[in-house]
C-alpha cells in the first residue's frame, strides 16, 4: 500500500467522521480479540508471542 493510498483512506475517514482507519483489514480479528480481552478484564495477548525475536533472527538462530 502506498503512502498516497493511506493518505486517501485517512482523508476519507475524516470526511466521514470515522475515528479508526484500518489499512490492512486482515488485522481486524486481532483487534476484535484484543477488545474482547479488555472487556473481560484480561491482559492482552503478547502480539509478538510465537514470533522470533529480532536478536534471534540477526544472530542466525532461526533456520529457514
Amino acid at each position: 500500500m502506498t503512502a498516497e493510498q493511506v493518505a486517501q483512506m485517512t482523508f476519507d475517514a475524516v470526511r466521514e467522521d470515522r475515528f479508526y482507519v484500518f489499512t490492512h483489514p486482515q488485522i481486524l480479528p486481532t483487534v476484535q480479540a484484543r477488545v474482547e480481552a479488555a472487556m473481560r478484564g484480561d491482559a492482552p495477548a503478547d502480539p509478538f508471542g510465537g514470533k522470533p525475536s529480532p536478536a534471534a533472527v540477526a544472530g542466525g538462530m532461526i533456520e529457514a
